[in-house]
C-alpha cells in the first residue's frame, strides 16, 4: 500500500506487521515498530536486549550478498551528525520465509523532516534546514565520504519552524539494499519516491555530486510541500531528473537559480556543496 503522508508517498506493506517482535539472531536487537516497506525491504524501531526503553533504527533487506564486516567498512559514515552504525546481523532464521539480515543504527531525536513540517514550511526554515543537513554534507566531503541516501524520511528535526534544529541523519538504508540479494518474486520499493539519481553501480562508491543533488531536493521539497520532481512513482521521476524537468517553483529568483543548478542532470554540472551552502545563507 502507497499512501501520501505529508508530501512523501509511503509504502507499507500489509506482512511488514509479521516481523515485529522479531529477534537478530545474536538476540541483541529486536524489531519493534513497523516504519515502511514491506518484509524483504524494510524499516522498523528496534529494541535493544536489556534496554527496552532505547530506540534504534533496522533496515532490513533479503540476505547480504557481500560479507557483514565488508559492508560495516562501507556503510561507517564515520561524521558528526550521521547516526552511529552500531550492528549488522541476520534476523532469527524462522522470523520469515526467506533468510533477512538487519542493519541497526542510532535513532535521532525528534520527528522525520515531513513529519515535523507537516507541508510547506517558510523559506528561511527551509533554507535553514538545508544549512544544518549542508554542514553535516560539507564535512563528509572533507573526510572523502559521500552519504548517497538524503531523504525527507533520513532527516530527524526537533524544535519549532523559527529555530529548527537538525538532530541527526540516517542515510544508510538504500545503501544497504543495493546488495541485498533477490527472491523469485522480486522485491517492492521500500520509499514510494526517489531523491537522488542513481549515479553509482549497486555496492559501488557514490559521487559527491549526488549529496548536492539531494539537497537541493529537499530544500526545495520543504519550501514547497511537494516533491520537486513531477512523475506517480519513482519511475516517472527518475525520467524528469534526467531530463533536467523539475516543477516551477514560486521561490525567490536567487533560491530558485541556486537549486536549479544544483539539480542539473549531470554530476560535473552542479555546484560544490561549499558553494550551495553559500547560497543558501
Amino acid at each position: 500500500m502507497t499512501a501520501t503522508r505529508f508530501g512523501v508517498h509511503e509504502v507499507r506493506g500489509d506482512a511488514l506487521d509479521a516481523l515485529a517482535g522479531a529477534p537478530t539472531a545474536d538476540g541483541a536487537y529486536t524489531l519493534a515498530t513497523p516504519l515502511a516497506g514491506v518484509p524483504e525491504r524494510g524499516l522498523f524501531v528496534a529494541v535493544r536486549a536489556g534496554a527496552p526503553r532505547e530506540g534504534y533504527l533496522a533496515t532490513v533487506g533479503v540476505a547480504q550478498t557481500v560479507p557483514h564486516g565488508e559492508l560495516r567498512d562501507r556503510l561507517r559514515l564515520d561524521v558528526p551528525g550521521v547516526a552511529a552504525l552500531v550492528h549488522v546481523a541476520p534476523l532469527a532464521p524462522d522470523a520469515w520465509h526467506v533468510p533477512l539480515d538487519v542493519m541497526v543504527e542510532e535513532l535521532p531525536h525528534g520527528l522525520r523532516s515531513h513529519e515535523w513540517a507537516g507541508g510547506a514550511v517558510p523559506v528561511a526554515t527551509a533554507c535553514d534546514l538545508g544549512r544544518q543537513v549542508g554542514a553535516v554534507v560539507a564535512e563528509a566531503h572533507r573526510r572523502g565520504v559521500t552519504l548517497a541516501g538524503l531523504r525527507p524520511e533520513a532527516v530527524y528535526v526537533a524544535g519549532g519552524l523559527s529555530t529548527p534544529q537538525v538532530t541527526g541523519v540516517t542515510p544508510r538504508s538504500e545503501r544497504f539494499w543495493e546488495t541485498c540479494g533477490t527472491v523469485d518474486i522480486g522485491v517492492a520499493p521500500a520509499f514510494g519516491d526517489v531523491w537522488s539519481r542513481p549515479e553509482h553501480p549497486p555496492g559501488g562508491e557514490p559521487v559527491p555530486a549526488t549529496d548536492v543533488f539531494a539537497l537541493a531536493c529537499l530544500v526545495a521539497f520543504w519550501a514547497t510541500g511537494e516533491h520537486p520532481f513531477p512523475g506517480r512513482g519513482p519511475g516517472e521521476q527518475q525520467a524528469a531528473m534526467a531530463a533536467g524537468r523539475h516543477r516551477d517553483w514560486r521561490l525567490p529568483e536567487p533560491l530558485a537559480a541556486l537549486l536549479h543548478g544544483a539539480l542539473a542532470p549531470a554530476p560535473q554540472d552542479r555546484p560544490p556543496i561549499g558553494e550551495l551552502l553559500a547560497g543558501l545563507r
